[in-house]
């Protein structure tokens, strides 16, 4: 999804970049702010992310965004910038899962997630050696925020949840679709 910040799958093209996963075109646009050290995104993370994956994103309905963020324990650690670098290679969404699960069993570890991911950890390694999204992930978290201070947050068309709600999240994807039928 084009937001504003180096596309780490085309370094090429300078334009604003989030991970998303679904349709471009889908009605519904579902954008999630999170923090791996935080228990309820984790636990939204693990326990519901991939219902609504399936129900909504895997059949077109959503477009599922991952806006980076992150405290300053996830800052300080590198770990926004490590998930640029597994972007790279097309491995976002697997090593952020690896992550909430290090987390969960109390075992954090960067490059253990990175593996579990299937990433290349020679590739990986390079990438945060060169700090090459420093400057960006400076600007994700500080001035492209969209006013989040606590996670999980997630916007659906706009509409913010504060809070691990995926209830709320289905309610408003339900509404939002029952809208885009009813025009």
């Amino acid at each position: 999804t084009s937001y504003a910040y180096p596309n780490p799958q085309n370094s090429a093209e300078q334009r604003k970049w989030l991970p998303a996963l679904g349709n471009v075109d889908a009605p519904v646009l579902v954008m999630e702010f999170s923090d791996i050290f935080c228990s309820h995104c984790r636990t939204f993370n693990l326990d519901n992310l991939e219902g609504i994956l399936q129900d909504y994103v895997a059949v077109g309905k959503v477009r599922y965004v991952d806006h980076f963020f992150g405290f300053s324990q996830t800052l300080e650690l590198g770990i926004v910038e490590a998930q640029l670098c597994a972007a790279e290679q097309g491995r976002f969404f697997e090593f952020k899962h690896a992550l909430f699960q290090t987390v969960d069993v109390g075992n954090f570890n960067l490059d253990r997630a990175a593996r579990n991911a299937g990433i290349d950890m020679r590739l990986f390694n390079v990438c945060r050696d060169d700090d090459r999204y420093e400057s960006a992930v400076q600007e994700m978290v500080f001035v492209d925020n969209m006013d989040v201070n606590a996670t999980p947050a997630f916007f659906v068309n706009g509409q913010k949840i504060s809070g691990n709600r995926p209830d709320e999240i289905r309610r408003l994807i339900e509404e939002a679709l029952a809208s885009e039928s009813s025009d």
